[in-house]
Formats: structure tokens, C-alpha cells, sequence
């Protein structure tokens, strides 16, 4: 499926500063998974899971060239597509597609979006042909760009500036078509919000709707279905807090937030694989992995308990879902859930089983991949070496 032929790092070695070397990872259809990172040259490394095999091989990686200093951002708009964004060393935006056949604009080149960023991009999809992107300027302001199916907007090189002062890199969601949510922490450490709602940005082009809260860590927001969100970030006790929108309105209210418990040391990631489905992950002072899941119906273990998954982990966890697709829509929502830290130290014995989680040892560079298929696991069985 990938140009093999291409240069092929099946030694590549991956950064392990925080952060900047998470990997991204998509799916675009069922039993596909495609993973991200950067290596130690800084470059964009990938890897594909087709179904049945590594590509370009189990311990290669293709190499996709660009000089990068910030996490990559990953999305997918329809099956055989997939889009990655990063800051090059400019801090400009920088893009890369996968069309189906071949990587544009090239196996090695970057499409130049312009801008300079202070903070890694939130790329989203909420439909077909389309793309929003999102990064914080050297102002410290909400920037915006979209593709439109035909065009980026408002230019190649242009961004839309949607105010805002912030300290904390965005967290964009889509809950249905032509729908956008923007979260950050401003500059009292509260969660602000704005949405685009088809027609206009609300409430305004350059405000932001405040929802209470001190936070200490970035905001991870999610949607399990169309109208709804949750939002959670770890607050100034290192706990988890949460909040949603029901359809209607805030809960627990517009500035309040539910208490969740726990005591974490790194930023929440949260993913939803089907309808009134949550879960979300964190790792505790002790370096472990904690999971809390929302059943439907309640918290699990409890509103406040938090199932422990074991591992000693030095670097927060990405999720990236990926998109689900019925015969008459793209309903945004992952299908696959996979968690990889390229380079990431662990020490200790891996749980066999942590709920319905396969964890695995990964098949190169000591990463960990946590793979989960709707109520089973599939894929991750093939990352057993």
C-alpha cells in the first residue's frame, strides 16, 4: 500500500522528551491503525497496521523527512485518508496527506501553512473534504484554518484569528457535521469554550464562553455522540474534574465541575468508542496508568475509584480517535483506541489483563501500545513479540 521503495528507517530511534515526541496514531476503516512520531533527527516517522501486517515491515518505519519541535496532530475525513500537521523548526504549520495512493505533496515534502505557534496543533474533522486546525500564536490567541474541500481558508499561508489569550495548547472536537468545539485553559488557569455552529462562531468571532474551573493541566475534551461533550482536566489538587453538555445545557452547571477523584501527575486523555461511552486515562504520582470508565449508566469503578493498569511511565499518553462510518453519515468517534509513546521508558511487569485493554510490549523502541476494538481486542494481538 506505502512506497516501500522509499527510505525506510527500520532503526529509527525515537525522541523521549515529554511531549514533544508523543506519537500521533489514526484510524480511517475498521482493523486499520496508522502510528506517528517523531525520531531523534527530528523527523516524521510512520507506521501502518493494514489488517494483517506491518508496513513497511514489523520493526521498520517509513521515513516521511521534515524537521519538526512539536507533537504531531492527526485526523482522518474518510476511509484511505489521513492528514498530519506538525510545527516545524520555524514553529510555521506545516501538512502532509495521504490521498489513497501516495503521500502529497510528496513522500518527503511538507505543504507549508504558514503562521508561527507557541503550541503543538489540534487537527479535527467533522465531515468529508474537511479539516480544521487550531494552535495558539506567539500572542498567546486562538488561530484557525480550514480546508474546505477545495481550498484551504482564509489562505495557504493565513490564519483566523479567534482571540482569546491562553496558556495551554486547544483541545478541538466534532460531534456532528459542520460542528466545531474549542477548549483551552486562559490566563487564570479557567476553561473557556467556543463553538462554531454551522453559521458563526459563538458566542463571538473573538470571545470566548467561560466554564469555571482551576486547572493545572491542558483539557482533554471528547464526544460519545451528536450534541454532547465532555471535557476533563486535572485541577489544582491534581484530581480529575469533568464536565458535559447534555443537548441543552452545562452539568453539573456552567462553571461547576463533577469531582472524579484520583491524583495524577499528568494530563487527562479521554476517547469515547461508541454512544454513552467514556473513558479516560491518567498516570498517578506513582507513575502508573489509572482508567476510569463511564458505562452508560454510571463511573467506573466509582465516581472517585480509579482501576489501576499497572506500568511506570515517564510521559503523558496521547489518544487520537480515529472516525466511524455508517451507510448515510460520518459520525466523528474512535473505533480504535491506541495510546503509543515512541521511546517511552517502563520499568516493572506489564498487567496481562486490564480490563478489556490488551496491553502488549510493543514491537520496537521499549514503546507501549494499548489497543482496545469496541468490547475486544484485536489488533494488539499482533504486537506480541
Amino acid at each position: 500500500m506505502f512506497n516501500t521503495s522509499s527510505a525506510l528507517a527500520a532503526n529509527a530511534q525515537f525522541a523521549i522528551t515529554p511531549r514533544a515526541s508523543s506519537a500521533g496514531a489514526s484510524t480511517w476503516s475498521p482493523n486499520r491503525l496508522d502510528i506517528f512520531g517523531i525520531g531523534t533527527d527530528n523527523g516524521m516517522y510512520h507506521k501502518g497496521w493494514s489488517g494483517s501486517q506491518w508496513y513497511p515491515s514489523v520493526t521498520g518505519w517509513e521515513a516521511l523527512g521534515g524537521i519538526f519541535n512539536s507533537t504531531p496532530g492527526v485526523t482522518t475525513w474518510s476511509p484511505n485518508r489521513i492528514d498530519i500537521f506538525g510545527l516545524g523548526t520555524d514553529n510555521s504549520m506545516y501538512h502532509k496527506g495521504w490521498s489513497g495512493s501516495q503521500w502529497y505533496p510528496s513522500i518527503s515534502g511538507w505543504e507549508s501553512l504558514g503562521g508561527i505557534f507557541n503550541s503543538p496543533p489540534s487537527a479535527v474533522s467533522w465531515g468529508p473534504n474537511r479539516l480544521d486546525i487550531f494552535g495558539l500564536g506567539t500572542d498567546n490567541s486562538m488561530y484557525h484554518k480550514a480546508w474546505t474541500g477545495s481550498q484551504w481558508s482564509p489562505s495557504i499561508s493565513d490564519w483566523e484569528a479567534l482571540g482569546g489569550v491562553f496558556n495551554s495548547p486547544p483541545s478541538a472536537v466534532s460531534w456532528g457535521l459542520n460542528r466545531l468545539d474549542i477548549f483551552g485553559l486562559g490566563t487564570d488557569n479557567g476553561m473557556y469554550h467556543k463553538a462554531w455552529t454551522g453559521s458563526q462562531w459563538s458566542p463571538s468571532i473573538s470571545d470566548w464562553e467561560y466554564l469555571g474551573g482551576i486547572f493545572s493541566s491542558p483539557p482533554s475534551a471528547v464526544s460519545w455522540g451528536p450534541n454532547r461533550l465532555d471535557i476533563f482536566g486535572l485541577g489544582t489538587n491534581n484530581a480529575m474534574y469533568h464536565k458535559a453538555w447534555t443537548g441543552s445545557q452545562w452539568s453539573p452547571s456552567v462553571t461547576g465541575w463533577e469531582y472524579l477523584g484520583g491524583d495524577f501527575n499528568s494530563p487527562p486523555s479521554a476517547v469515547s468508542w461508541g454512544p454513552n461511552r467514556l473513558d479516560i486515562f491518567g498516570l498517578g504520582t506513582d507513575n502508573s496508568m489509572y482508567h476510569k470508565a463511564w458505562t452508560g449508566s454510571h463511573w467506573y469503578p466509582s465516581i472517585k475509584g480509579w482501576e489501576s493498569l499497572g506500568g511506570n511511565f515517564n510521559t503523558p499518553l496521547e489518544l487520537f480517535p480515529g472516525v466511524r462510518i455508517d451507510s448515510t453519515s460520518l459520525v466523528l468517534g474512535p473505533t480504535i483506541v491506541c495510546i503509543i509513546k515512541p521511546g517511552l521508558a517502563h520499568t516493572g511487569t506489564l498487567p496481562s489483563k486490564a480490563g478489556n485493554l490488551l496491553v502488549a510490549s510493543s514491537i520496537s523502541f521499549s514503546a507501549l501500545c494499548y489497543i482496545k476494538r469496541r468490547n475486544y481486542c484485536e489488533v494488539g494481538q499482533q504486537l506480541i513479540t
